[in-house]
């Protein structure tokens, strides 16, 4: 690993709905970790949960010097991860709302996320992150491994193109302020 090589990051809580993509087997057979370290990027995973016992199995079956899991969590850590990072990995199979990937584009760290719920709605796939999909979990590990292939290239073979994208992310605005001039702007519409 260099210090050029992009970084990925997840800070996430290890449960089935955020990390199951991660444990599964891509449409190859190879599992999804084995996948993601053999592309051209860092991962750094800062978690606990009930599936740690079974993340750190398959972690022991994908020998990779690009795979890092920190078993814990702590804020500071946490905030120096997202600053630090490229990508931010977000495969969740469901996601209500998420403040993660809006934590992640505030720092400039690009999320790699499930088109679901809130995700897709704070995510535009190619401007201010990237997202992926796909009909079961096979496809949707495939489609994810991929998805971070494309960041990774992207962010390897076209910086100013990413850096771009990493500007744009971080002028997002998700507070109250916009969300009430649109609640304003709806109310003097009905009346």
């Amino acid at each position: 690993a260099t210090l050029n090589t992009p970084l990925a990051v997840a800070v996430t809580r290890l449960t089935g709905q955020k990390v199951q993509l991660l444990l599964d087997h891509l449409e190859t057979g190879q599992s999804t970790l084995e996948g993601l370290a053999q592309l051209p990027l860092n991962i750094v995973v800062l978690g606990t949960g009930d599936l740690e016992e079974p993340f750190v199995a398959q972690l022991k079956n994908t020998p990779s010097n690009r795979l890092l899991f920190i078993n814990q969590y702590d804020a500071t850590l946490a905030s120096l991860l997202y600053a630090g990072s490229d990508l931010f990995l977000m495969p969740s199979l469901f996601e209500p709302c998420g403040i993660s990937q809006m934590l992640a584009m505030r720092y400039g760290s690009l999320p790699i996320a499930t088109a679901v719920g809130g995700l897709k709605d704070t995510i535009h796939h190619r401007e201010t992150g990237f997202l992926f999909q796909g009909n079961n979990h096979g496809q949707m590990a495939q489609n994810f491994v991929e998805t971070v292939g494309l960041a990774a290239d992207l962010c390897l073979r076209k910086p100013e193109e990413f850096l771009a994208m990493q500007r744009k992310a971080m002028r997002l605005e998700f507070g109250w302020e916009q969300a009430s001039r649109n609640y304003q702007k709806l109310y003097r519409s009905l009346t």
